[in-house]
């Protein structure tokens, strides 16, 4: 068993035993483990483990699944390749966060729909004027 020390409070690492024992309160608590893998208890009983990091300065949690169906060992697992693609500058969540530069839409793309769209119903002389600025 591996302890740490925070704050002057010592933190042991969960345990499959530690885990089975431990019984849903009113609110949802947290049990810390390490490499930013966390389980919550929450007051329904169920057990889910959270990858808790920071991105951009910002604090983010991904939920790696349900305790049992998800085991310890494999939720450390999970954890450590997200801690990893962390470090790596890596955006854990996937593509669908963090992509905004792919999704951003340029005042020139924008322009040339609305051109697209209105240039049937304007005169020749008209369309040939704003083609040409």
């Amino acid at each position: 068993m591996v302890c740490a020390k925070s704050w002057g409070r010592i933190m042991r690492e969960l345990t499959p035993l530690k885990i089975d024992h431990l019984k849903p309160e009113k609110k949802t608590k947290r049990y810390t483990d390490r490499d930013g893998l966390t389980l919550e208890v929450r007051s329904s009983g169920n057990k889910v483990f959270i990858f808790r990091f920071q991105w951009q300065h910002k604090p983010q949690t991904i939920t790696l699944g349900r305790y049992p169906a998800l085991s310890l060992a494999a939720a450390r697992t999970l954890a450590a390749k997200h801690r990893a693609n962390v470090n790596n500058g890596i955006d854990p969540r996937g593509d669908e966060h963090g992509s905004q530069d792919k999704a951003q839409t340029t005042i020139k793309a924008i322009a040339e729909q609305w051109y697209d769209k209105n240039c049937p119903r304007w005169r020749i002389k008209t369309q040939q004027s704003i083609s040409a600025a």
